[in-house]
């Protein structure tokens, strides 16, 4: 290293004298020369710029050539640490080589010696001497105790083996209980997203029909004000937020708005004392006042008198929710009783208002409204009068026919009448109510 750095400095040195003496010639002539002072400023500066150049290049190569020289001293460096490891390996093999040689020789001749002594145990053992027999005793405790070493390290091995079985199947166990408790986790984060996601919606539309509530309670509560001081004077009456007077029907209290599909409409909502509130009257007979020959689809009638609320109303009701049925009878004597079935549905236009369903039924008028269940809304001709009901082949009731103002025994389907109340036979009623309210839960 030292000497290259000589070198250096010396061709440095020289490259520098070098460029000095020709750069002293070229200024003496350049100052020698005829051509004036200026000119021969500006050649000598070029000159000496690329003199610069050339020295700057001399450097940069000495810079790479010094570089090179140390990594060629590192490489030597490294081919010397590598011999001098090999030297020692062959020193190391050779030891090896006679401590396994010297241990042979020692297995040998301990072998000898138990040879000898197997053949004459009695002449070898009196004839050896002391020195023989401490070295035989010597020999045969270090086997015994190799061997016994053998067998220890046997069983270590043995028991190392059987501890990294167990360990492998513990590091199975815990990845299989690891993977399985990620996934655990993984599902319980889902699922509290979800339960998070539910409960948030759940709110939502708690929040949403909450709102609604209270919207229809204040428009309910407006409507029912105003049908106190009196509202519209038939039940197809417009429902309008401007203020109206019921004429001639403010002795009806029981009106009440409720809702008819889309629409809110007015009706006779009455208390029964012994089976709650909130009946609605869909059909109401007393006097014959209303024919009702000509109407079945849309209502008909007065919600102070006589009614009917109209197949198309009844089918809008009993589609949405479930409701129960309850029908009131009286006949000329003035003996009352009740049908009353929790399950009444029926159909739509397309269906023909079919009586769908009646459910269970209790009372004391007789189930006389179970043969028309499956009946399709129709008509009956009487004294060429139309009469529409859920007539059918067995016809036990009806509550829309002609209305008789005594009483007198009914010879033909003709009349109001239900099934043969009153004593077995068939009379006409002297009045009847149906009326239906949401199935209580």
């Amino acid at each position: 290293m030292v000497v290259f750095g000589n070198m250096k400095t010396d061709l440095l040195a020289q490259t520098t004298d070098d460029a000095g003496a020709s750069d002293a010639t070229s200024e003496y002539s350049l100052l020698s020369s005829e051509s004036p002072d200026g000119e021969n400023m500006e050649k000598l500066r070029e000159k000496i710029i690329n003199q610069d150049v050339i020295i700057r290049d001399f450097e940069t190569k000495l810079t790479e050539a010094e570089k090179n020289i140390i990594n060629q001293n590192e490489k030597i460096k490294i081919y010397e640490a590598t011999i001098k490891d090999k030297n020692d390996l062959i020193e190391l093999m050779k030891e090896t080589k006679e401590f396994a040689i010297k241990q042979l020789k020692n297995e040998n001749a301990f072998l000898q010696i138990a040879l000898d002594f197997s053949k004459n145990p009695t002449s070898n053992k009196n004839d050896a001497n002391a020195a023989d027999s401490a070295e035989f005793e010597k020999k045969s405790t270090e086997i015994a105790d190799f061997q016994t070493l053998q067998k220890q390290l046997k069983e270590i091995q043995s028991q190392n083996e059987a501890l990294k079985y167990t360990v492998c199947q513990l590091k199975s166990r815990n990845f299989k209980l690891k993977s399985k408790l990620d996934e655990n986790i993984r599902e319980m984060n889902t699922l509290e997203a979800k339960s998070a996601t539910d409960a948030e919606e759940l709110r939502a539309k708690i929040a949403e029909l909450e709102k609604n509530a209270e919207i229809y309670r204040v428009k309910s509560e407006e409507k029912n004000a105003m049908l106190a001081e009196g509202a519209s004077n038939a039940i197809n009456s417009q429902v309008t937020d401007a203020p109206f007077v019921l004429l001639n029907h403010s002795k009806v209290p029981n009106i009440k708005f409720i809702k008819i599909g889309d629409e809110d409409k007015p009706a006779i909502v009455e208390n029964i004392p012994t089976l709650g509130t909130d009946w609605i009257v869909i059909l109401r007979r007393f006097d014959g006042s209303v024919d009702f020959s000509k109407y079945w689809s849309n209502s008909v009638g007065d919600l102070s008198g006589e009614f009917w609320i109209g197949f198309k109303s009844i089918h809008k009701l009993t589609s949405s929710v479930r409701h129960e049925l309850y029908i009131q009878l009286e006949d000329f004597d003035g003996v009352t009783a009740y049908a009353r079935y929790d399950n009444f549905v029926v159909g739509n236009f397309e269906e023909n208002y079919i009586l769908k369903s009646l459910g269970y039924y209790s009372g004391n008028a007789g189930d006389a409204l179970r043969s028309h269940v499956k009946s399709k809304m129709n008509y009956k001709e009487f004294d060429k009068k139309w009469r529409y009901w859920w007539f059918s082949n067995n016809n036990e009731c009806c509550l829309t026919g002609e209305y008789k103002k005594s009483k007198e025994a009914l010879t033909s389907e003709l009349g109001m009448y239900w099934g043969n109340w009153n004593l077995g036979k068939r009379y006409p009623l002297k009045a009847c109510k149906m009326l239906i309210r949401p199935y209580p839960k």
